[in-house]
């Protein structure tokens, strides 16, 4: 198992020095990290995040003929709005496809000025601000039914990530001007977006299987899921390790465009999700929001080329639809030129090419 650091998110709302230092080091060494959510005033959260999975689990048992008329395909070109099937992107094992059904709302154009309840707010100058877009997008029933609890969550997981970030630039010590969480406005346009993934059959003789490796394009990924499968390369190491679910805990993770935004010192740890040790899973659910930058925020990657930070995304998420060997000839899907992290059934390992 993964050996991560747990941050009280408590605490880090106080700027505890300790806590502080905890969240850096796990920043910039692993990239990954449990923050702690429990005590009453982000209960509401982990209460908001099982009644979402659950809305979700009822979209899922619709048709596909009924969940394909979301085609997040044919409902924008970044991805982030609407239903993706099982097997539409390449998939853990060699000669597979993908194994996992998700849903994902955009963050823009459901948190809007008349949202009916209060966001919780986490520190004196209310860093929950209104998105204001003139339209609804289109949700299938159960979540259109749900719109108020997403609008909710939405808010306070936003709200979590800024002050993740808020607190990684002291920790940097970036000015006010070029923080952190200076590109990730309230009221600006961004590709943020929640989703829930479901992978119906997560075991080895699957016809479909897993979640490709790859890091993640946004800047924070904060991730709630009970049942394993996750695994990280670990840095140090190059093992693949299984990080462990912890009830009334997020697993964050950096991705790219943060690691991009702080001078290539934090780091974007390369992930995926493949049957667990003991065996096979069914019914795998997890509940992720993406915090992303905003759309014309500036990154510098690796080699020095400059991107907006929608066209990064939309680079990234090619890769996820392209062929393995087309994902083994650049490091945009994994940081890795050449390298795909594969999964063998056979072996029930990486396959280190």
């Amino acid at each position: 198992m993964a050996d991560l650091k747990t941050i009280s998110f408590a605490r880090l709302v106080e700027f505890d020095d300790l806590a502080m230092k905890e969240l850096g080091d796990a920043a910039i060494l692993q990239g990954f990290l449990y923050l702690d959510l429990q005590g009453s005033q982000f209960g509401r959260i982990l209460m908001d995040v099982d009644e979402c999975v659950e809305t979700a689990l009822k979209f899922y048992k619709m048709p596909l003929e009924e969940k394909l008329n979301y085609d997040i395909d044919k409902l924008g070109i970044h991805k982030i709005d609407g239903y993706k099937p099982e097997g539409r992107n390449a998939g853990i094992e060699k000669g597979k496809q993908d194994g996992f059904e998700a849903y994902l709302v955009r963050a823009h154009l459901i948190l809007r000025g008349d949202m009916t309840a209060e966001p919780i707010q986490f520190s004196r100058d209310g860093i929950c601000n209104t998105f204001v877009d003139e339209d609804q997008t289109p949700l299938p029933g159960p979540f259109d039914e749900q719109r108020g609890l997403f609008e909710r969550l939405m808010y306070d997981l936003h709200g979590v990530g800024t002050c993740v970030l808020r607190a990684l630039s002291l920790v940097l010590g970036f000015s006010t001007e070029r923080s952190l969480e200076s590109s990730h406005r309230h009221n600006r346009l961004s590709t943020s977006a929640l989703g829930v993934l479901r992978y119906p059959k997560l075991w080895a003789e699957s016809r479909t299987l897993g979640h490709a490796a790859h890091t993640d394009v946004g800047s924070l990924t904060l991730l709630f899921c009970s049942e394993p499968g996750l695994q990280i390369l670990d840095p140090d190491t190059e093992r693949w390790m299984y990080i462990k679910p912890k009830h009334g805990h997020a697993i964050v993770n950096v991705g790219d465009s943060l690691r991009f935004l702080s001078n290539l010192r934090l780091r974007s740890c390369l992930h995926r999700v493949v049957p667990p040790a003991d065996g096979e899973l069914v019914d795998r659910v997890s509940c992720a929001y993406f915090l992303r930058p905003e759309l014309d925020a500036m990154l510098t990657d690796d080699t020095n080329e400059s991107w907006r930070s929608v066209d990064w995304h939309d680079r990234k998420y090619t890769r996820f639809r392209a062929p393995m060997e087309k994902q083994r000839q650049d490091s945009v899907l994994t940081g890795k030129a050449g390298f795909v992290g594969s999964w063998s059934s056979a072996t029930k390992s990486a396959i280190e090419t």
